[in-house]
């Protein structure tokens, strides 16, 4: 692995995902009409149409490209894949080593491309934008961070979801230097008491439902229109989740004189992305549609902490690690499939 280059990496994954995408029957795909009738009511309409225009600007802006250069839903479903995985290729390449990187890939491959890439086109895009905003952020661009926000949200408002970070990283800003394990127990701990002890489903969802742009999308769960489940508190992606919790806490603990350095600033920074969003997956599980949607907006950064972790254990350690990786891909490819069933 130390002899192949990021680039032959990104080619090789480029390839993959490409070949994937042409052949696959995308209208056999569960969203697919969804699409094809949004782009079909866009492509039909003008910027008059409140309610169409701003409902997701930049689905509608991209219909209405495509559909005046004759590429119809295709092209409009082809320029979210391309945001998409160029977007967190980009986030990625910036960030991570090459065993990290590729690891990463492989692990999207298995668990996020089927749903966000080749079903959820605006989740996906949105996503990738999204995680632009969190590296210019970092870098401390405000004006660059600021724009891929909006063009996140152009594409899909659950895009606000990412300025979750921005405490976090004021937090890890203020401890860079200290040891935190202490503190980081203390805030899972009142996070589980605010799940364990209430509901923050509906009232969370009423919170939302106060700002107008979102009242239309949040008022079927509330008064009873949309059918929903409940979905359970643990499945396969959360015990892995807990599992990397648990890798983590122990190094954290093992390397007390450390604490939180430059150097593995990313790493704490992907664990507190992770658990925002298991956070949000057990606070909505009263709706097992709205928790998946939220834990997967986050699950970029599972995947990246999972494949982060190689770098705590030593040479032996590392061995068997990644033949777990290996193990968390098949289930997560099992997983994917049947999500589009």
């Amino acid at each position: 692995m130390n002899g192949v280059a990021k680039p032959i990496i990104i080619f090789l994954f480029a390839c993959c995902t490409l070949v994937t995408f042409l052949l696959c029957n995308l209208n056999l795909f569960p969203d697919y009409y969804s699409y094809l009738n949004w782009y079909e009511l866009s492509a039909s309409t003008n910027m008059n149409n409140d309610w169409v225009f701003f409902k997701d600007p930049g689905f509608y802006l991209l219909s209405v490209i495509s559909n005046n250069f004759g590429f119809g839903v295709i092209g409009v479903i082809f320029s979210l894949f391309i945001i998409s995985l160029s977007s967190k290729i980009f986030f990625c390449i910036k960030l991570l080593n090459r065993e990290t990187l590729f690891w990463v890939l492989l692990l999207y491959l298995s668990r996020l491309f089927i749903v966000h890439d080749l079903v959820q086109y605006r989740a996906g895009a949105s996503i990738g934008l999204s995680a632009l905003f969190l590296y210019f952020y970092l870098e401390k661009k405000k004006f660059k961070s600021f724009f891929f926000l909006c063009l996140a949200l152009s594409i899909h408002l659950s895009s606000l979801l990412i300025v979750s970070i921005i405490p976090i990283v004021w937090y890890l800003n203020r401890n860079i230097g200290n040891n935190i394990f202490n503190q980081i127990i203390i805030i899972i701990s009142l996070l589980l008491s605010v799940i364990l002890l209430f509901d923050p489903y509906i009232n969370l969802l009423r919170l939302v439902a106060e700002f107008p742009m979102m009242h239309e999308r949040i008022a079927p769960y509330l008064d009873g229109s949309y059918a929903v489940n409940n979905a359970p508190m643990f499945n396969s992606f959360v015990v892995i989740k807990i599992i990397s919790y648990v890798i983590f806490f122990i190094w954290i603990y093992k390397n007390k004189k450390v604490g939180l350095t430059i150097e593995n600033y990313l790493i704490y920074l992907c664990f507190f992305l992770s658990i925002v969003g298991l956070f949000l997956f057990w606070c909505f599980r009263s709706n097992d549609s709205l928790s998946i949607r939220f834990s997967d907006f986050f699950a970029i950064y599972d995947i990246i902490f999972f494949a982060l972790l190689l770098n705590v254990f030593d040479v032996l350690g590392k061995f068997i690690y990644r033949y777990y990786l290996l193990v968390v891909m098949i289930v997560f490819f099992i997983s994917s499939l049947k999500l589009i069933n």
